[in-house]
């Protein structure tokens, strides 16, 4: 599965100058946060805490990210097309395989602390892209949550550009990421980007 785990750790004054939010919800938190977690995004409208993650009938795993290569072409995902969000984060987590173990990556931007994550929403719940992963961390997973160029940030968010216009603005070449490795960190986590959560 996709980074089914990432945090946010900043002061709120940082976040609220950084991407521009003039006033964040009350229920806001600083946290790792896990699919079914209510989780901070904004858009042109304002900042809202939204569901992380998508019940359907047919599946007993919530569906919380989508490729963006094949979003538009997702019945699923319909509902979630109108409505574009980004994620606040300053890292995401990810488990490296070595033999029957997996090693937990911290993976973050070299050069912004606070990031956003491309996200689409349908008013309730939020759903993150994901895009193939650059070849200095493909060696810890093929995907990588979508992460909005700075300079796409605004557009973005700007629910007056359709969906199928933005995504090119963000399929930028991605910017350079650091990887933290906890050898010590062997656990059992699940496979972050496994093909049913972000190919439905």
């Amino acid at each position: 599965r996709m980074c089914s785990r990432f945090e946010l750790n900043s002061e709120p004054r940082d976040l609220l100058k950084v991407f521009g939010i003039s006033n964040l919800p009350r229920k806001f938190q600083l946290q790792e946060f896990y699919p079914s977690n209510d989780v901070l995004c904004f858009n042109d409208s304002g900042a809202y805490i939204h569901r992380w993650g998508l019940k359907v009938s047919w599946s007993k795993n919530i569906l919380f990210n989508a490729r963006a290569e094949t979003l538009l072409k997702k019945h699923t995902f319909g509902p979630f097309l109108k409505f574009k969000c980004l994620v606040p984060a300053t890292a995401y987590f990810e488990w490296r395989h070595v033999g029957a173990h997996r090693i937990k990556n911290k993976i973050f931007l070299k050069n912004r602390k606070m990031f956003g994550f491309a996200g689409v929403t349908n008013g309730e719940t939020l759903i993150i892209l994901t895009r193939e992963s650059p070849p200095s961390i493909a060696h810890i997973h093929g995907r990588m949550p979508m992460i909005v160029p700075e300079s796409a940030q605004k557009q973005w968010g700007n629910n007056s550009y359709p969906v199928r216009e933005s995504l090119d603005l963000i399929h930028a070449e991605s910017e350079i990421l650091i990887t933290e490795e906890d050898e010590h960190h062997l656990g059992h986590q699940r496979n972050l980007f496994s093909s049913q959560s972000i190919d439905n």
